[in-house]
């Protein structure tokens, strides 16, 4: 299985303005770092919870056709394309309902989508190698002001942690601490987690 990302969110899950909120930071000296680290802790969250937040499009590429395909980084929104290589190495394009039927699932704790046959149909034989079924979807909650709020509250603390301890290590009397995902948004990502992806 190989994913990749075609088209990424158009925004972040929370403003500069509510960073800075929480930050408690009034001057714009270091808005471009602070928004360096909403991303970044975007895409933290994202890596924790196997979940896509605002809007954006993926490829999923597989080697054959299974059962059916479980599209990874919920919620789904729809499925784009789907298509194989034939036996002739021609790249054939499959059409929703007739070939193909898209489960998506909703909601802030939605399990991931699925692509099924309808009944009576199977799956067509594509070559053998690599990568030679390619699912286009889109995957996430919508807007920003769409993705659970206990995400954007974990978001806003990694953000906290990661512009108060500029590094990795923090020297105390005790000696050197690794600094890692604090515990509060750890705690508030956890319910949103999937564990279909990912081995555990």
């Amino acid at each position: 299985m190989a994913l990749s990302l075609v088209t990424a969110p158009a925004n972040e899950p929370i403003t500069l303005a509510d960073a800075k909120l929480h930050l408690r930071v009034e001057n714009i000296d270091e808005d471009a770092l602070i928004e360096s680290l909403i991303a970044g802790a975007r895409e933290a969250a994202e890596a924790f919870t196997r979940r896509a937040l605002v809007t954006q499009t993926w490829d999923l590429k597989l080697d054959g056709f299974p059962a059916y395909i479980e599209v990874p980084l919920p919620p789904l929104v729809s499925v784009t394309s789907l298509a194989y290589v034939d036996s002739n190495g021609a790249t054939q394009t499959m059409t929703v309902t007739t070939d193909y039927l898209v489960d998506a699932p909703a909601g802030p704790y939605a399990a991931p989508g699925r692509v099924t046959l309808p009944f009576g149909r199977i799956w067509p034989i594509p070559i053998q190698q690599a990568n030679a079924v390619a699912l286009r979807f889109v995957a996430g909650y919508g807007d920003p002001g769409d993705v659970p709020e206990g995400i954007k509250a974990a978001i806003k603390l990694t953000v906290g942690h990661l512009y108060a301890n500029r590094e990795n290590v923090v020297i105390t009397d005790r000696g050197s601490i690794v600094q890692e995902m604090p515990q509060g948004a750890e705690f508030l990502l956890w319910p949103y987690r999937d564990y279909r992806f990912g081995g555990d």
